[in-house]
């Protein structure tokens, strides 16, 4: 729909408040997070950094992309609720996440593949860019992409925008388009039926359709649905706890998982559990006679990179759970946001790593929102050093949690297998030594400061949950498609990754033509034929426009002439007189150019719309003046002539009727009508024709006008015998001249429906 996404992030002050940051970026703490995995799917942190294997859990800034492939499938789900779900083959890009005091802006980059994003809040906008289009809608929508050679977009629930080169336009729920050239007119269909990946991704969002009762607002907007893995059980002193079901002997929380930098938080908790998002980074842990609970606390409390005390000794490093009643939860968190409750739409208000406080209690060190928001990227080995230059606080140096007393809540590594590829090990009664003998952190004395054991310094690998590179990539080619990308606003801007290569859409409303139901394939329909078109047209409009097409063909067959209009009505003449030369030998050359030119000049002025006015005239005076001397001559030879005239009449009145114009269709009748009447009288009259007798060079003199006189001679004989039949000819085909143009421009015009499909 291929894609670079930008989120709002919170201002954050240390203390029991925060205060709002002015700064651009500074509205909700920004980040996103893998919530499902199937198949093989690679992930990298920023441009600059490899490919990985990606975990469940895992947290996204912006810059991350991530690859689905060999069938795989992957879903982000983003800190306002909103959920991104890739199919296979498909590269995604969070390219910009934003935030300020009005909401949250998302810009996803998508290169190829299978996407649908089903968005929350009306406060967050989402822009995808895609290789022909750029995308935008905002809360509550579903929006489905699909990008190869084409971009298909359609719109579920909600409204979107789709804007390229050939401009922009709204599309509905229920609608889909199917763009394979950036600059031809859009084309609207009704959206194709759901098929596996639209059921997959309805029971998807069934699963988060039901929210715990038992889960703060802000919280519960990224917690997944707990009611699957777990189940809510009363306690006495903190309420209902929810306690996950099926976990392994001597299982303890932050034991299955790694410990992953990620920047600018530091050691941030990765947990393999499909359910391990919001029990590791909001509230704290209870173990009483049924074993471990999560408590989720109170709404205003902090995100974390994880709820947990660390300790070192003897180059080991341990940690271990916070209990309910050390945590100390912030009053209230602000960060000056304009649109009433911010936990109502947005999971994380700020950021902080807890540390000891005093006696007995942790307080947290929050990072402001700007900062977080501002910060992203890969390893930098230069940017690390910095937040360890000032060392961490001495002071509660022999802090011990509550926990740290208890084996079967500690878990312990060594130094280099904190950040490595070291196994985690379930603590004993011995390493319970590690927190009464051993160090604990405050926060670091630079700013601003990291989360975690201050003698362990992450690596390249550490980045990752597998400690490994080299996992499946996309192609080159791939990566480096161009994406059509909306102007971004001045703040969003300085914000955002660079992009790589990016048109901008046009400004201007687009062409959109409305089709029927989409077919969900890029094939081009049947409607792109000539055949096509007549069956989607008017069926008289189409029976016109065969006969016009038959008539061409006809016409090209015996002269292959389209010159003009005499010379297709000429090639009919001259096979009639072939026919009748022997006959019209014996008669007066005179009489036939009388009587046959000035008959032909009248109904080819009139029929073929020519330009003789003043013929006309002359001819109807003529054929006035010669009907008299009409003779049985004439009779006997019209009766010759008859045989070939019908042979004829049908091509030559096709040909005809192909140049006859509607404005002219009436004219054209009338005339045909007294033609005919005038016709049949001088045959019924009969009278004699003594310059019918004259010698053959006076009919050789005249041969230049031979083709209008047999054109005359071909036109009376069937208005004698079937005077109807040529009247209603015109009549059906007097459109045919205007198919053509119908025919030419259809074929263009489906070109572009057929992408509709």
């Amino acid at each position: 729909m291929a894609i670079s996404s930008a989120q709002d992030g919170y201002r954050v002050t240390q203390g029991d408040s925060n205060t709002s940051d002015t700064g651009g970026n500074s509205g909700p703490v920004r980040m996103a997070r893998i919530a499902y995995i199937q198949g093989k799917v690679s992930v990298r942190t920023d441009a600059n950094s490899d490919w990985s294997t990606a975990s469940t859990n895992l947290p996204l800034r912006e810059g991350a992309s991530i690859w689905v492939n060999n069938g795989g499938r992957a879903e982000i789900q983003f800190d306002d609720g909103s959920r991104l779900r890739l199919g296979n083959g498909t590269v995604a890009t969070l390219q910009t996440l934003f935030s300020d005091s009005k909401g949250e802006f998302t810009e996803l980059k998508f290169n190829t593949g299978l996407a649908s994003l089903t968005l929350k809040s009306n406060l967050s906008l989402y822009q995808i860019d895609t290789p022909l289009t750029s995308i935008k809608s905002q809360g509550p929508a579903y929006i489905r992409v699909g990008i190869d050679s084409h971009v298909q977009v359609g719109v579920r629930r909600g409204q979107a925008t789709v804007e390229g080169t050939q401009g922009s336009s709204p599309l509905k729920a229920g609608q889909y388009v199917d763009i394979s050239d950036g600059s031809a007119p859009l084309r609207f269909a009704s959206l194709p039926p759901a098929d596996n990946w639209d059921r997959f991704n309805d029971n998807r969002d069934a699963s988060y359709d039901q929210p715990d009762p038992y889960i703060p607002s802000n919280v519960g907007i990224m917690a997944g649905n707990l009611n699957n893995y777990g189940d809510w059980r009363p306690n006495a002193h903190y309420g209902h706890i929810w306690r996950p079901r099926g976990m392994h002997a001597g299982w303890r929380p932050y034991h299955d998982g790694r410990w992953v930098w990620v920047d600018p938080f530091g050691w941030t908790w990765v947990g393999e559990e499909p359910w391990g998002w919001a029990p590791y980074h909001y509230g704290s842990w209870v173990h009483d006679n049924d074993g471990w609970g999560w408590a989720p606390g109170p709404r205003q409390q902090y995100w974390s990179p994880a709820v947990v005390s660390f300790s070192v000794f003897n180059g080991s490093v341990a940690w271990c759970p916070l209990a309910p009643f050390e945590m100390n939860y912030p009053s209230a968190i602000s960060f000056g946001f304009q649109s009433g409750d911010w936990s109502l739409s947005f999971a994380i208000g700020g950021a902080a790593g807890y540390y000891p406080g005093g006696v007995g209690f942790v307080v947290g060190r929050p990072w402001t929102n700007g900062y977080i928001n501002r910060s992203y990227g890969g390893y930098n080995g230069s940017r690390i050093s910095g937040f360890y230059a000032g060392g961490f606080s001495g002071a509660n140096n022999r802090f011990q949690p509550a926990y740290g007393r208890s084996a079967f809540a500690i878990t312990r590594t060594t130094n280099a297998g904190f950040g490595g590829a070291g196994r985690y090990q379930s603590g004993t009664t011995a390493d319970a030594a590690i927190f009464q003998r051993g160090r604990s952190f405050g926060a670091g004395k630079g700013s601003p400061s990291v989360f975690g054991p201050a003698n362990v310094r992450p690596s390249r690998a550490s980045f990752t949950t597998t400690r490994s590179f080299g996992a499946s990539r996309p192609p080159s080619s791939v990566m480096q498609r161009s994406v059509v990308r909306s102007p971004l606003s001045a703040a969003v801007s300085r914000s955002s990754h660079s992009i790589g290569r990016s048109v901008a859409p046009s400004n201007r409303a687009a062409a959109v033509t409305r089709g029927g139901m989409g077919s969900g394939t890029r094939t081009t329909s049947g409607v792109n034929t000539l055949r096509g078109n007549m069956a989607r047209g008017n069926p008289a409009s189409s029976n016109r426009a065969a006969q016009a097409n038959a008539a061409r063909t006809s016409v090209s067959r015996t002269n292959n002439a389209a010159r003009a209009n005499t010379m297709r009505t000429n090639t009919a003449a001259r096979a009639n007189t072939n026919r009748t030369n022997s006959t019209a030998r014996s008669n007066t050359a005179r009489a036939n150019q009388t009587r046959s030119s000035n008959t032909t000049r009248a109904n080819t002025a009139r029929s073929n719309n020519s330009s003789r006015p003043t013929n006309t005239a002359r001819s109807n005076g003529a054929t006035r003046a010669n009907t008299n001397r009409t003779n049985t001559a004439a009779r006997a030879n019209t009766n010759r002539t008859n045989s070939a005239a019908r042979a004829n009449t049908a091509r030559s009145n096709t040909a005809r009727s192909i140049n006859t114009t509607r404005s002219n269709q009436t004219r054209t009748n009338n005339t045909n009508r007294a033609n005919a009447a005038r016709t049949n009288t001088a045959r019924s009259n009969g009278g004699g024709r003594p310059t019918m007798q004259r010698s053959a060079p006076q009919r050789q003199a005249p041969q230049r006008q031979a083709a209008p006189q047999r054109q005359a001679q071909q036109r009376q004989a069937p208005q004698r015998q079937a005077a109807p039949q040529r009247q209603s000819a015109p009549q059906r085909q007097a459109p045919q001249r205007q198919a053509p143009p119908r025919n030419n421009g259809g074929g263009g015009g489906n070109n572009r429906k057929g992408h509709g499909g």
